[in-house]
């Protein structure tokens, strides 16, 4: 069989899932298609500069019979890096930190080497840390904002900023501890008091007058109270009180910790006990029967957390998103931090585990080992599990989903291609988009537009259901699921908000829904309008209003709304693609941006958000970040990008019955340098360990007096 043309296919709800097309001729004159996870080849890169793909196949279907169950799960493909409305900064599953705190749906943390990330959603900028902040002791969040403490005792806030809740008070000096709640922020000074502001129901209700002596504060991201300790023992409570969340209970007493929640309070007592009141709809109020040797408590929008002096983790409280199910076996903790929908533990070696719902809540360990990303909200791993984020029903993956090899997401539904060829749906099902047809089977590619579904047959043929079927007309109805009776030979697919496309075996495309030649006004803007000739396609991406095809000499052709000369909604130059781009591997088309993966592993990124504006549709999408490194592929959300990014080495860390510790990681990257430190978040990292013994598949050093060291870390030279 002969390899003709890589590309990508399996399009997901205006972007592309990671995968790569191959069209092969076999012996019998029939075209077969092979969906191919795009894998770099670690050891590769880290020791030629030579790029080197490994095409490993994971579906495999020939046009006269499906073959059955597919092949194993392919290989790692590498971890995530987000940028855009939702934010994930690339941290690699050995990260370590030593501190953390989380807004209403970010998260912000201090790694061991003292620089502060940030995560989660973003559409005001608050997961954007300033550039060159540094010297960081302590991160707090708001509602939709974020504060960093220096070691100086100054305050840096960025993000949401309508009530001026990164106004920082002039002269503001000698902070010890940060708070923010929905539209305030709060510092604590070392004189023991209080200084807030914003425009929230913590600063419409002013400091209670003589609040002095407080030695920890604590206030409600996803609420409006806020809470101060006094050096007695004593708690001041203050701001909204619709919940009865400032009315601490009388004669408490004996407190050594507060915590803030969407509408309820917590505190935690010198004896180990915790204390609650306010909002009790969800039982975030109800401390279970006889908890006691409490060391650490955290308080999320309807839950409660509290750590055990055993470094076990208690919850209760609402569990819609799962934010009270502690992962089992979790020991070691230290901190926690909640937030609306998930929960975070920080363990006492500096692992951050994460539970619930929301990108925020993502911890290195849950984002490891993916082969592909869809739209804002899924992921797919290594091991045919899903796993989801954010708010909406696409994001409630069914639990017992497993053995999936592509992914896709819409506005009101998540499709997964299975091993065997037949695809599973979820979600709200609005016009039936999460209804796969009965006995659909023989299945290679999915997609997904906003209310409709596609599926790519084995034998070549499209399958589509949901908004736009034969007989629909209206809003949302564009005939988007109404496939072309005529079209065969179909290689690869893509769904855009309410239009798709069809690449062919010849190199054309076809495509059909809003946007076609004869339908003009909003949401009509060419995108279903193919341009005249175009040919030698190897692969297509549909956007929110516009279309992308990549063609066989690396070039890209755009169509629909942002065509040069348009202006104003929904145009955003996503279809004036950038003079002399070529060298294209890859292309994924967003709501209204593009990305291109070109040869050289760079990416390129045009359309909403490629200036500093942040506003409705630019968030920073089309902005690629300049570390990014060399990318595996990429994926563009619907105001979000993703780029696929190599796994770094793993450590394993062993001591042996001398004493000594033993440090070993895969020999492809016997040319990194391990490091050593003695403490997470001191600053002195530094070279251990030579010299290296090879072992073949790995190196290792063996530490006979690790020197104070008792956390490691790869350094790439």
């Amino acid at each position: 069989m002969k390899i003709l043309l890589p590309g990508v296919v399996s399009k997901v709800g205006c972007q592309s899932v990671m995968r790569v097309l191959t069209s092969v001729q076999p012996a019998n004159g029939l075209t077969t298609c092979i969906l191919s996870g795009l894998s770099h080849v670690v050891g590769d890169r880290l020791n030629t500069s030579t790029r080197r793909w490994s095409w490993l196949v994971v579906v495999l279907a020939v046009a006269s019979a499906f073959a059955g169950e597919l092949p194993a799960r392919p290989t790692v493909v590498g971890s995530p890096w987000a940028w855009g409305s939702s934010v994930w900064p690339g941290l690699e599953p050995t990260a370590r930190f030593f501190r953390v705190a989380v807004g209403s749906a970010h998260t912000l943390a201090i790694d061991t080497s003292g620089r502060v990330v940030a995560w989660g959603e973003n559409e005001d900028g608050q997961a954007i840390v300033p550039e060159g902040l540094s010297n960081v002791v302590a991160v707090a969040g708001g509602g939709l904002h974020s504060l960093a403490l220096k070691a100086d005792g100054t305050v840096v806030a960025w993000g949401y900023n309508k009530f001026g809740e990164c106004d920082i008070p002039e002269g503001l000096d000698q902070v010890v501890a940060i708070a923010g709640a929905s539209f305030d922020s709060l510092a604590l000074r070392a004189d023991g008091t209080v200084v807030a502001w914003g425009g929230g129901s913590i600063t419409q209700s002013p400091v209670p007058g003589e609040l002095t002596d407080v030695v920890a504060i604590a206030a409600s991201g996803t609420g409006g109270h806020s809470l101060a300790l006094k050096a007695d023992g004593t708690v001041v409570a203050w701001g909204a009180n619709s919940f009865g969340e400032t009315n601490a209970p009388v004669g408490l007493d004996h407190v050594s910790g507060i915590a803030a929640g969407g509408g309820h309070s917590l505190a935690l007592k010198a004896d180990g006990t915790v204390v609650a009141w306010g909002r009790d709809d969800r039982g975030q109020r109800d401390v279970p029967a006889g908890l006691s040797h409490v060391v650490a408590i955290a308080a999320g929008n309807q839950c409660s957390l509290a750590v055990k002096s055993d470094g076990t983790v208690v919850a209760w409280g609402d569990q819609e998103y799962g934010q009270t199910t502690v992962p089992v076996g979790l020991q070691g903790v230290g901190a926690l931090a909640a937030a609306g929908t998930y929960a975070l533990a920080l363990t006492t070696d500096g692992r951050l585990v994460g539970w619930g719902r929301g990108l925020g809540g993502m911890t290195p360990d849950r984002f490891r080992d993916v082969v592909a990303i869809a739209g804002d909200s899924l992921a797919l791993k290594a091991d045919g599990t899903v796993i989801g984020w954010g708010g909406g029903s696409v994001s409630s993956v069914p639990p017992d989903l497993t053995g999936v090899v592509a992914i896709a997401v819409g506005v009101a539904q998540g499709l997964a291609l299975k091993a065997d060829g037949t695809v599973a749906a979820w979600g709200d099902n609005v016009w039936g988009a999460a209804r796969v047809p009965p006995g659909l089977k023989d299945v290679v590619a999915v997609a997904a537009g906003a209310f409709h579904s596609l599926a790519l047959k084995a034998d070549g043929i499209v399958v589509a259901w949901g908004a736009g079927s034969p007989g629909m007309f209206g809003n949302p109805h564009y005939g988007q699921s109404t496939v072309p009776e005529d079209l065969s030979g179909v290689v690869g697919i893509a769904a855009g908000t309410y239009h798709s496309l069809a690449l062919k075996a010849d190199g054309t495309v076809v495509a059909w829904g809003a946007g076609s030649p004869w339908m003009f006004g909003d949401p009509h803007y060419g995108q279903s309008s193919v341009p005249e000739g175009l040919s030698n396609v190897v692969d297509v991406a549909a956007g929110g209003y516009h279309s992308l095809a990549l063609k066989a000499d690396g070039t890209v052709v755009a169509w629909g709304a942002g065509s040069p000369g348009t202006f104003e909604y929904p145009h955003y130059d996503q279809s004036t693609v950038p003079p002399g781009l070529s060298g294209v591997v890859a292309v994924s088309a967003g709501g209204y941006h593009n990305l291109a993966l070109k040869a050289d592993g760079t990416v390129v990124a045009w359309g909403a958000g490629s200036s500093d504006l942040i506003e409705p549709a630019q968030y920073g999408q089309s902005r690629v970040p300049e570390d990014l490194g060399e990318v595996l592929a990429v994926s563009a959300g619907f105001t979000s990008s993703f780029a696929l990014l190599p796994s770094p080495p793993a450590l394993t860390i062993q001591r042996i019955p001398s004493g000594s510790i033993v440090v070993a990681w895969p020999a492809a990257a016997r040319d990194w340098v391990l490091q050593g430190n003695a403490a997470l978040g001191s600053p002195g990292w530094a070279p251990v360990g030579l010299p290296l013994t090879d072992e073949g598949t790995s190196v290792s050093v063996t530490l006979e007096s690790p020197a104070g060291a008792r956390f490691f870390r790869l350094q790439k030279p």
